[in-house]
């Protein structure tokens, strides 16, 4: 599972003088309410279409249902 960090915890994660041990206090788990998702394309898929418009939320053209 990848780690999810708080704005505030980047750059503590990112330092490469802290101790191992002082890096378990950001490993907890990341609220939900704080996550969005949305559908993406068939490009996102391919580690070659490395640009940021790959990730922009898809309109599908399939129709949902709840059933």
């Amino acid at each position: 599972m990848p780690v999810i960090l708080e704005k505030e915890n980047e750059d503590i994660w990112l330092n490469p003088d802290i101790e191992a041990n002082q890096l378990h206090n950001l490993l907890k788990p990341f609220s939900a309410d704080k996550m969005e998702e949305w559908e993406v394309g068939a490009a996102a898929r391919d580690p070659k279409n490395d640009y940021p418009e790959v990730i922009a939320p898809h309109k599908s053209s399939r129709q949902r249902t709840l059933f």
